[in-house]
Formats: C-alpha cells, sequence, structure tokens
C-alpha cells in the first residue's frame, strides 16, 4: 500500500509498555505516513489525550497503570472523537467480542502483521470522513431546525440526539417511541438528513385512517411501483403511528421490506407500549421484528423540563419574526409554564406559547393574563432555596444517568462531581444504575460482527 497523503494522514497515540515491540509498530506506522506518539502506560497515555486531538489509539490490552478497556473508558467518558484499537498476543474469540461490545473499534493480534495494520487504518480513515460528513450535516441540520422547533436543552433531549446521529450513520429501519406530540417525526427527519441518504426523497404516510385510502397513499393502485414507497426508493420512509396500519397493509409492508434490498430506509413511530400491541394482535411480531433494528425513545416533555425555557424562547423568537417586534415570556408565566404536565407536549406548549403572543397588544411582554384562563389560576408552589437547588439536581443527574446508561463513573466526570459523592445522592433518592441501564438499553442497534480469528489462551 502507498504511504497515506496529508490529508489521509491519522494522528495515533500507541500505548505499548514493551519498548521493541512500540518502536516496530511505531516505524510501520511512519512507513505508511502516518503521525505516531508513544506512551509506555496508561496514566501518560492519558495526560496526552488531554493535549492532543489523536485520531486513532492504538493500545496493548495489559498496558500497566490503566489497561487498554480503561482507556477506552476515558476516550468515552471525554467524548473524545479518537477510535480505540486494541492489541495483544493472545486472547479468545469471547474476548474480542467483549471489547467490540465495549466500544473498541477494532482489535489486532500480535505480532501485527503489516496487511492488518494497513487494513485496520484503511477502516479508521472511512470512519474519520463519515463522521466528518456526519457532523457537516448535523450542523446543517442544526441551523435549519432552529426554524421547526427540534430544541435540544438538557441531557435528555441531548441524548436523543446523538442516538439519532448514531441511527444516521448506518442504513438499518428505525422505530421511534413516544407520546404524540412529543417530537419524533422532527427526529425521524434528522436521522434522514443525518444519513447517506440525505439527498434522497423524505416521505411520510400517516398510520391512522381510513384503510383503504392509506394503502393507496402508500402502496398506490396495485404492486409496489406507486405511491410514496416508490417515491421513497434511494431515500427514507417515515410511516407514522404503525399500528394503526389495518393487518393487510402490515402484510404488505412486511413483503415490501423484504422484497426491497434496501431501496427503501423505513422509519416508523409507535405512541404505545409494544408488548401490548402485539398482545393485543394490533402490531404484527414479523412486521414489529423488521423494524426493531434500532429502537429510540423519545421523552416527554414532563421528563426534560429543562427544554421548556429554550422550547419557549424559540416559539417566541419565531412569534417575533413573524410580529416583526421582539416577544419575551414573564417570569411568573414562565412559572407556571414549568409547572404544567403537558399531556400535549412540546406540541401543546407550542400552541399555548403562539397563542399567547397572539394575545399582546401592545409592548414586548407576554404575561400570565395572556395565558389561557385554565393555566391563569395555577400558582407555582413556594420552596425553599435548598429545595430547589436539590430538586435541580436531580433533574440533571437522572437526565444524564439516562443519557449515558447508568455509568456512573462518566455521569460523575462529566457533571464534575465526585463519584462518592455522586453515589451517595443516588442511593439517597432511590436511584440504582441498572434501572437506567435499561433505558440506555431502548437504542438496539443489531449489526452484524464479523470477528477476526484469533488463537485461544
Amino acid at each position: 500500500m502507498e504511504g497515506a497523503t496529508v490529508t489521509d494522514r491519522l494522528r495515533i497515540l500507541l500505548v505499548d509498555a514493551d519498548p521493541a515491540s512500540r518502536k516496530a509498530l511505531t516505524a510501520s506506522l511512519a512507513r505508511l505516513g502516518d503521525e505516531v506518539d508513544g506512551a509506555a502506560d496508561g496514566v501518560e497515555a492519558v495526560s496526552r489525550l488531554g493535549s492532543f486531538p489523536y485520531d486513532l489509539v492504538l493500545a496493548e490490552v495489559s498496558t500497566p497503570k490503566l489497561d487498554g478497556l480503561g482507556l477506552t473508558d476515558v476516550l468515552r467518558g471525554r467524548n473524545l472523537e479518537a477510535l480505540m484499537v486494541l492489541m495483544s498476543a493472545h486472547t479468545t474469540v469471547e474476548a474480542v467480542v467483549g471489547f467490540l461490545r465495549a466500544g473498541v473499534f477494532d482489535f489486532l493480534l500480535k505480532p501485527v502483521e503489516p496487511a492488518s495494520l494497513s487494513a485496520m487504518l484503511d477502516r479508521a480513515r472511512e470512519r474519520r470522513v463519515q463522521r466528518k460528513r456526519v457532523r457537516a450535516l448535523s450542523e446543517a441540520l442544526t441551523a435549519r431546525d432552529k426554524a421547526s422547533g427540534l430544541v435540544v436543552g438538557g441531557p435528555a433531549m441531548t441524548g436523543v440526539l446523538e442516538d439519532a446521529r448514531r441511527a444516521g450513520a448506518c442504513d438499518l429501519p428505525v422505530l421511534l417511541l413516544g407520546e404524540p406530540g412529543t417530537g419524533k417525526e422532527r427526529i425521524a427527519r434528522s436521522i434522514h438528513a443525518m444519513s447517506d441518504r440525505a439527498s434522497g426523497p423524505f416521505e411520510r404516510v400517516d398510520g391512522n385512517g381510513d384503510a383503504l385510502t392509506v394503502e393507496y397513499e402508500l402502496f398506490g393502485a396495485g404492486g409496489d411501483e406507486g405511491g410514496r414507497w416508490a417515491r421513497a426508493r434511494g431515500g427514507t420512509l417515515l410511516i407514522e403511528d404503525v399500528a394503526s396500519l389495518s393487518p393487510t397493509i402490515q402484510a404488505r409492508l412486511v413483503r415490501a421490506l423484504e422484497l426491497s434490498s434496501g431501496e427503501v430506509r423505513v422509519l416508523a413511530t409507535a405512541s404505545e407500549p409494544l408488548d401490548r400491541l402485539r398482545q393485543e394482535g394490533r402490531l404484527r411480531n414479523d412486521l414489529y421484528f423488521s423494524l426493531r433494528a434500532i429502537e429510540l425513545r423519545v421523552p416527554a416533555l414532563r421528563e426534560r423540563r429543562e427544554d421548556i425555557p429554550k422550547l419557549v424562547e424559540h416559539f417566541l423568537a419565531d412569534e417575533s419574526r413573524l410580529r416583526g417586534r421582539a416577544l419575551r415570556m414573564a417570569p411568573d408565566a414562565q412559572a407556571v409554564l414549568m409547572g404544567v404536565a403537558w399531556p400535549g407536549n412540546v406540541r401543546e406548549l407550542e400552541g399555548v406559547v403562539r397563542m399567547a403572543a397572539a394575545q399582546v397588544a401592545e409592548g414586548d411582554l407576554v404575561q400570565l393574563q395572556h395565558l389561557p384562563a385554565t393555566l391563569q389560576n395555577m400558582v407555582p408552589r413556594t420552596s425553599t432555596l435548598a429545595e430547589q437547588i436539590e430538586a435541580y439536581e436531580r433533574t440533571v443527574i437522572r437526565q444524564t444517568l439516562e443519557a449515558l446508561g447508568g455509568r456512573v463513573g462518566q455521569v460523575a466526570q462529566a457533571l464534575g462531581v465526585p463519584e462518592r459523592t455522586l453515589r451517595r445522592k443516588m442511593r439517597a433518592w432511590g436511584y440504582a444504575k441498572e434501572a437506567f441501564r435499561k433505558k440506555r438499553r431502548k437504542l438496539r442497534v443489531r449489526p452484524t460482527i464479523n470477528v477476526p480469528e484469533v488463537s485461544s489462551v
């Protein structure tokens, strides 16, 4: 293989306690045109990670002071983009699968063969290009969606957006779960925009409605050559409220998925618990299993109240542009909005804010009197400063635990608090890390893992 060009060149941190091995690998990487820094142990590697943006970390599994999996946790805890590659002279297939599941990008058997090293670096370069493309699309999407209501504020929705980015990087079906009005369609459009299909069509079908009308809209008249399914080829098809499709349409959809050969990527939404829908016979098992390659839950607004101020600000900014004058929400009115349960979620909040803005005849302040009468009598319960601080702490810690899948060490790092303090608070509030791990697994990706052949111990 020819050496990497300047634009392809990777910045690599090589972590190996054996000086001879480190020297040989450094020479091999340099011949391939990549930049290499060396570290003799995990602690030295961590110090280097804090001072330079590496593309890849190549580390011995049994690195002293902090092993390879420990370094992987550091990368993930700090949200660093460096790919982690582990290597060892002896391992088992089970161990390699465990490494991959822990977030390791690849595994190399020592002594590292030049062909294996070169192939791994090619994959790393491809991943870097893919990440840049997703980041650019994400930035464009963020700018565009400021006008469509996709507001990301607290840890809960930040986690959802990260899940959407990962979903965008693959081509699997996605099942979006959440109450009506939570923004599932906007998340679906985000996934499409951050995927390789972004330049292709995005088609939407509402599963509610007369069965004949929905079937015609989805598949056209006869066969699968018309309708939105045909128009979505090369792009994405969103089926909203998939469980409302008639049994006949569900059967046709299963068949279409089997025959599509990936021409159409299907995203589907559901507002009710899937187990209940299946038990009641409203959702076919084969359709459910065809769609659930990735499951992504969009939380209700009452579960992410920290997003309410940003949502209000967003909707008022939109109203300000429409009306040609700046508008802002009065503190007492804002406090009322923070205390509402919002059964209609973001859609209901948007309606209330826009209606209140329309009541402002003069000035720039949306006041309590402009809110609907049903909300004007809601007086927020007063509380002490300590109670308010504890409530805020509980919300932030709970949402961060959800976003990071109950990984207490990573949560402590992300929030900048001692892990012992975090665990004490979790015990006091009854927060068990296992419960948050279950929530994190709501995004379930089931790719096929090609495990390299390795020698057994």
